[in-house]
């Protein structure tokens, strides 16, 4: 499911509204111990690009567990 997740983020990462929406899907189906892996891979990846994003994103869900 994790590789899932990183191909459909690589192909929405043009647009940010639905790079964020299918982040935040992904955190939801993932297993927690996917999500430290995505987290990395997406700061790594995209983290110039969406660092706003990402952040905002999984705090939201280390706000809310």
């Amino acid at each position: 499911m994790l590789e899932l997740q990183k191909f459909v983020l690589q192909q929405v990462s043009d647009n940010s509204a639905l790079f964020k929406k299918e982040l935040q899907k992904s955190i939801l189906w993932l297993m927690s111990d996917d999500l430290e892996n995505l987290r990395e891979w997406v700061n790594q990846k995209f983290g110039i690009k969406y660092n706003d994003i990402i952040q905002e994103v999984f705090y939201a869900v280390e706000s809310n567990p």
